[in-house]
C-alpha cells in the first residue's frame, strides 16, 4: 500500500535528493576523490547516499543490519516526530496535496423557520474554550 503520492518527476519529490540522472556523476566523483564524505559534501547528503549509489550490495547490507538491530527503537523520539510530521503536512497542504477542511456547523439543529432548536456542545464546541468563554461562544451562535 501506497501512503504517497507518486510523481513522475523526481524533481518534484521532496524525499529525493539525488536524481537517477547524477548517478553516473558521483560515481566518477568517488572514483576521482576516493571518499564518500568528500562527494557528500559536494552534493549536500549524507556519505551514506552516496555509498548506497556506489556500491548498491551496501544497501542490502545494512539494511539487513538494521533490521537486526531494530534501529527504530533506539532512536525514534514521540516528540521530534510529532513536529516534523505537522511541518511536513504544511508543506504538502501548501502544494494542494492535502485540502483543509472548512469549519462546518455540525451538530445545531435548525427548525423549519431557521432557528436553532439544539445544540450538540461535544461536535461544535472547541475543545479549547474554558467555562466563561463557553457562554460568550454559545451566545454567539444563538444570535446567528
Amino acid at each position: 500500500m501506497r501512503i504517497y503520492k507518486k510523481y513522475s518527476d523526481q524533481k518534484l519529490d521532496g524525499r529525493v535528493k539525488i536524481t537517477r540522472d547524477q548517478y553516473p556523476a558521483v560515481r566518477a566523483d568517488y572514483k576521482r576523490l576516493k571518499s564518500s564524505r568528500a562527494v557528500a559534501k559536494i552534493y549536500g547528503v549524507d556519505k551514506k547516499i552516496i555509498l548506497f549509489i556506489v556500491d548498491p550490495e551496501y544497501k542490502k547490507r545494512d539494511a539487513k543490519r538494521q533490521q537486526e538491530q531494530e534501529h527504530w527503537k533506539i532512536y525514534y523520539n514521540k516528540d521530534k516526530h510529532t513536529k516534523d510530521m505537522r511541518k511536513y503536512r504544511a508543506k504538502k497542504r501548501q502544494e494542494g496535496y492535502y485540502k483543509t477542511p472548512t469549519p462546518t456547523m455540525r451538530g445545531v439543529i435548525r427548525d423549519k423557520t431557521g432557528k436553532i432548536k439544539s445544540i450538540n456542545i461535544k461536535t461544535i464546541l472547541p475543545c479549547n474554550l474554558k467555562k466563561p468563554e463557553v457562554k460568550n461562544f454559545l451566545k454567539k451562535i444563538m444570535n446567528k
